[in-house]
């Protein structure tokens, strides 16, 4: 099977900039304002959304990864 770099793979990207999202809103204070904002609903709606967008991208891969080049 060919392999792509890590960096090429939009389910790595998808992952990271989610996961940078919630380590700054928590560092910088925010998620707290975040949580009070959203509703039960509206945050198990945000976890339903980003599960499907890793199926889909999931769906779509052709190549593994590699951490090497």
């Amino acid at each position: 099977m060919e392999s792509k770099p890590w960096y090429k793979s939009k389910t790595i990207w998808f992952n990271g900039l989610t996961s940078a999202a919630m380590v700054i809103s928590g560092v910088q204070g925010l998620l707290p304002m975040i949580e009070v904002e959203m509703t039960p609903t509206v945050y198990n709606y945000l976890l339903f959304t980003m599960g499907t967008v890793n199926i889909a991208l999931r769906a779509v891969t052709k190549n593994g990864i590699s951490v090497k080049d």
